[in-house]
């Protein structure tokens, strides 16, 4: 889902207004400046960023059901400043980072990325992306789930069982817990391979951030060969500067 989809601006969009609600100021022309964030391998390229800017900059017309019936929202977008995604960790955490060599683990919906800090610079070259995010990962195991027992398991569910809270009864139960676990170790394999072709990850430490980090940080500590390994305190908010 790139930033710049109909689906994502409309997202984007309807959360300022629900800021602008909240804040009391649904007025009409309203200025707003937008802080945005992307995948590291795309900010680095001037082009896609570009992108972001021209589509949020500029007057925006929205109405939107916030609780009290639909409302209409107007509102101009005057500066748009896109970061890359866990620069709010490299802000929050300078003091740890400065002259390190760390790698910024960063497990979302979507993707998996990872920031190379070398002695505490970004270092683009050992820097990468995946699709292997959770709605990736839980996609998988729902295909293969059905495909091999035919019953149809819930995102929810697959989630929950995947962080040990929780495991499937009823028909073929043993068959699906089976399939959630080995399913779940093969994408981590392919997270550990993708890392290692860039990067070697014995001479770093290993942060772990982003949203999906507590459902991706046991198996990957264990099949990384990393120096040390440290969480963020708040990944929900890693992303925010």
């Amino acid at each position: 889902l790139k930033k710049s989809s109909p689906l994502h601006k409309m997202c984007t969009l309807t959360m300022i207004a629900k800021a602008l609600k909240t804040t009391g100021r649904k007025n009409k022309g309203e200025e707003v400046s937008l802080m945005t964030s992307m995948p590291l391998m795309q900010y680095f390229i001037e082009e896609r960023r570009n992108e972001i800017m021209e589509c949020y900059k500029g007057k925006h017309e929205i109405e939107a059901d916030l609780g009290e019936g639909l409302e209409k929202f107007e509102f101009e977008i005057t500066d748009v400043f896109v970061v890359y995604e866990s620069g709010g960790v490299v802000v929050r955490h300078s003091s740890d980072l400065t002259g390190k060599n760390v790698i910024l683990l960063d497990a979302g919906g979507l993707n998996v990325t990872w920031l190379t800090l070398t002695n505490g610079k970004a270092d683009r070259d050992r820097s990468g992306i995946n699709n292997l995010g959770s709605h990736s990962l839980v996609s998988k195991i729902q295909e293969k789930v059905y495909n091999a027992t035919g019953r149809t398991i819930s995102s929810a569910d697959t989630l929950a069982c995947l962080n040990k809270e929780f495991e499937f009864r009823g028909q073929n139960a043993n068959e699906v817990n089976t399939l959630v676990k080995d399913t779940f170790k093969d994408v981590m394999k392919d997270i550990v391979s993708s890392i290692y072709k860039k990067v070697d990850v014995t001479s770093y430490e290993v942060f772990f951030v982003g949203g999906s980090s507590t459902v991706y940080r046991e198996e990957l500590t264990q099949s990384l060969d990393a120096r040390a390994y440290k969480q963020s305190d708040d990944p929900i908010f890693d992303h925010v500067v």
